[in-house]
C-alpha cells in the first residue's frame, strides 16, 4: 500500500497535540511543588520530643505480666451513669481490660505525642479553628497527622511549622517507654471548622 504525502502530512498533525499534550503534563507534573491534596505530607519543622508521667491514674502496671490494667467503658446503668468495675477470674465483670504494656506505650505515646504536636503548631503559627490533631493506624504503626481544614494558615505553611516527628515518652509505675512518631500533614476537604 502506497502512502501519500497528504496522508503522511494528516497523520503528523494528528499526532504532535497529541504528544506535546503529554510532554507537557509531564513537565507540569515534575516540576510540581505542591503535593495532591489527597496525600499527606511530611512535617518539615524539627522533631519535638515529651515526656508523661502517669501517677494516680486509671492505668495500672502489672509487674507480674508486664501489662497495664485499665477501665473500659462497660455502657450505662440507669441513671445514665458509665459503668466499669474489675475483671473478675470468670469474667464477669468486663470494666476493666489488660494490654501488654509495650502496646500499652504505642497507644499513650501516641496521644502524648498528638498533644504535643498540637501545641508546638499552635506556638508557631498560632491557634486555628482550621487546624486539628488526630492519631492514624497504619501498618508502620500510629502516624500523628496534622488536619488542615482552610486558610488560615497557609497549607505550605503548617507544614513549614509541623514537626517531622514527635518523641514521646511514658512513664507508669517506674516502667518507661519510648516510641517516636512520624507527623504528617494532611488537607481535609469539605469538612467544616467549628
Amino acid at each position: 500500500m502506497k502512502t501519500t504525502r497528504r496522508a503522511s502530512l494528516a497523520a503528523v498533525a494528528a499526532g504532535v497535540p497529541l504528544l506535546s499534550g503529554c510532554t507537557a503534563f509531564a513537565a507540569v507534573r515534575e516540576g510540581a511543588t505542591t503535593p495532591r491534596p489527597d496525600r499527606p505530607v511530611s512535617g518539615a519543622a524539627d522533631p519535638v520530643a515529651v515526656r508523661q508521667v502517669f501517677a494516680g491514674t486509671t492505668y495500672e502496671y502489672l509487674p507480674e505480666t508486664d501489662e497495664v490494667r485499665y477501665p473500659v467503658d462497660t455502657g450505662a446503668d440507669e441513671d445514665g451513669e458509665t459503668r466499669t468495675g474489675t475483671v473478675t477470674a470468670s469474667g464477669d465483670d468486663p470494666g476493666y481490660a489488660t494490654v501488654p504494656f509495650d502496646r500499652w506505650v504505642a497507644a499513650r505515646s501516641a496521644a502524648v505525642g498528638a498533644d504535643a504536636v498540637a501545641g508546638a503548631v499552635a506556638d508557631r503559627v498560632g491557634d486555628h479553628d482550621t487546624v486539628g490533631t488526630a492519631v492514624a493506624s497504619t501498618d508502620e504503626g500510629p502516624v500523628i497527622e496534622v488536619e488542615h481544614r482552610g486558610a488560615p494558615p497557609d497549607f505550605d505553611a503548617l507544614v513549614a511549622a509541623t514537626p517531622g516527628a514527635v518523641t514521646a515518652t511514658v512513664v507508669l509505675a517506674g516502667r518507661e517507654g519510648r516510641r517516636t512518631h512520624p507527623v504528617r500533614v494532611r488537607r481535609v476537604d469539605g469538612v467544616d471548622s467549628v
